[in-house]
């Protein structure tokens, strides 16, 4: 789940920043809120789903590294 979804993700994630910022500088403030919004659901949907997924693992102590990545993930989604 974190190769699989994470790369469609970023590309949508980066789409949607794009797109937020280009509605406030054009004035339209709630509609780029309206789209963060959208882009930290999209943001926490995967996360929830690396954390559920993460212990099908070869290695053990991915599932901690999986897990914390996401968790840091979410807390960067909300700083930016």
């Amino acid at each position: 789940m974190w190769w699989l979804g994470g790369a469609g993700l970023a590309c949508a994630v980066v789409g949607l920043l794009l797109l937020a910022e280009a509605a406030r500088s054009s004035g339209a403030a709630t509609t780029g809120d309206l789209l963060d919004v959208l882009r930290l659901g999209l943001y926490w949907v995967w996360a929830w789903m690396v954390w559920k997924t993460a212990r099908n693992v070869r290695r053990p102590v991915w599932t901690p590294v999986a897990r914390v990545l996401a968790l840091a993930g979410v807390g960067l989604m909300f700083l930016i």
